[in-house]
């Protein structure tokens, strides 16, 4: 997750190195969500941190969760750019298609599985998130 208090850019970026050196086979990145009652919502609200209080806001069309917080050096429009940006520099590199290509070679039946899941995902990865 990217947004806590604290986090800057350079953090972020730290977040990222690691996980192109951890190399597992898959990752995810999101903005961090603070939720009503929990001390985390109470210290965004004493920050100013929280966009909007109309929970309406908290979900998109789709029903998904939609990114309301900040801190002092991302909006939410730029955790979302972030997290988007994160996933395609990890998904999309060559190293990543070979090891996905060499899984495949080795283990057959998971080739329909993997192309399967990697057309939903690549038109995800490429169109990204909304906020």
């Amino acid at each position: 997750m990217v947004g806590f208090p604290g986090e800057t850019k350079e953090t972020a970026e730290q977040t990222i190195q690691l996980a192109l050196r951890l190399n597992p086979d898959t990752v995810q990145f999101y903005p961090v969500m603070v939720y009503p009652g929990t001390e985390a919502y109470d210290d965004y609200c004493d920050k100013g941190w929280i966009e909007t209080h109309d929970f309406r806001d908290w979900l998109t069309p789709e029903g998904l969760h939609n990114c309301v917080v900040r801190n002092d050096a991302f909006t939410p429009a730029d955790l979302v750019q972030w997290c988007d940006d994160a996933r395609r520099r990890f998904y999309l590199r060559p190293s990543y298609f070979a090891y996905k290509l060499k899984q495949i070679v080795t283990h057959p039946e998971l080739a329909h599985r993997t192309a399967k899941a990697a057309v939903t995902f690549f038109r995800y990865l490429i169109s990204g998130s909304r906020v």
